[in-house]
């Protein structure tokens, strides 16, 4: 929970000062996700593989359903 007084503050800074508290927290989030799923510790060889697979793909909206070209995951990285 973010508390603060908003007393004399301009709406603009306010509204601004909860989207980046917003997303700080989303960030957070999803970097446990990625330290629980290992993909924290994927190289940047791994991570370029990875963009490479992801651009050879079909683009949403050339024959493919969309749930298709979402729900592909990222490989896990194996353990050496």
């Amino acid at each position: 929970m973010l508390v603060f007084d908003i007393a004399g503050q301009d709406i603009e800074e306010i509204i601004n000062t909860l989207n980046r508290a917003e997303a700080m927290r989303l960030l957070e989030e999803i970097q446990m996700q990625f330290a629980r799923s290992g993909l924290d510790s994927m190289t940047m060889e791994e991570i370029n593989t990875e963009i490479k697979a992801v651009r050879r793909r079909p683009p949403p909206g050339s024959g493919r359903n969309r749930s298709e070209v979402l729900k592909v995951p990222l490989r896990k990285k194996k353990n050496k």
